[in-house]
């Protein structure tokens, strides 16, 4: 994490002595450390719940008192919650130590840090789908390449979706990705309210989405398995 920032604040400030730039290389430092706070924390469950089907321990949890998906989501948050606070403190540190100031007030910056805490909690219940198409797919490495690459470009994780071609941030609206990452962290350029509850909104609905065809799709993973004799 400190070197993505080293090497950003770098480059940005060499970017903007040739470039006239929308946003301060400060701005899009914390932009990018905002992104990357929660890119970095996230636990891979995903592949876990891959080789617990593979390796056939699926079969042995089943039957403990407890749902499958509950112990893998309630792990991941424990993990997720650990490494939040930690590359938080880091990271937030280190970019202030660079840029010198904050762009935001107190209270936005508790806003930004809520609602990143928020998104995590979201983007984690999308891992654990990935994890789920391991039913179908036996390797779910190829589709959380596709995921983490459209999570890249339509989330904005380098610069901001608004400097993005109208029709690219046009798609973009229709998926998660920024909500996740970019129009989060975006709140680094300007604090709205409006923009804060929008956020809140979108996050909750789509992880309501995420959470229900994640449930679906164990379901049906579940009578896949026990037709196949697994």
């Amino acid at each position: 994490m400190i070197a993505c920032i080293l090497l950003f604040s770098q480059m940005w400030k060499v970017v903007s002595a040739k470039t006239t730039l929308t946003y301060t290389p400060q701005q899009l430092l914390w932009y990018l450390t905002f992104n990357e706070w929660i890119l970095i924390s996230m636990p891979r469950v995903q592949f876990n719940i891959e080789h617990d089907l593979r390796s056939g321990r699926l079969a042995y949890l089943l039957p403990r008192p407890i749902s499958y998906l509950g112990s893998i989501f309630a792990e991941g948050a424990g993990t997720l919650l650990l490494n939040l606070i930690i590359l938080g403190t880091v990271g937030f540190s280190f970019t202030w130590f660079c840029v010198g100031s904050v762009p935001l007030s107190p209270t936005a910056f508790l806003q930004a840090i809520t609602l990143g805490f928020l998104a995590a909690f979201v983007w984690l219940i999308f891992q654990m789908l990935v994890g789920v198409s391991a039913f179908w797919l036996q390797e779910v490495w190829s589709f959380n390449w596709v995921w983490e690459k459209l999570l890249f470009v339509l989330g904005g994780l380098i610069l901001p979706l608004s400097i993005y071609p109208p029709w690219l941030q046009t798609l973009a609206s229709f998926t998660p990705f920024p909500s996740l990452l970019g129009q989060r962290s975006g709140l680094v350029f300007g604090n709205d309210t409006g923009d804060i509850l929008w956020i809140i909104v979108t996050l909750s609905l789509w992880g309501i989405v995420s959470l229900t065809t994640l449930l679906y799709l164990y379901k049906k993973g579940l009578r896949i398995l026990n037709i196949g004799g697994g």
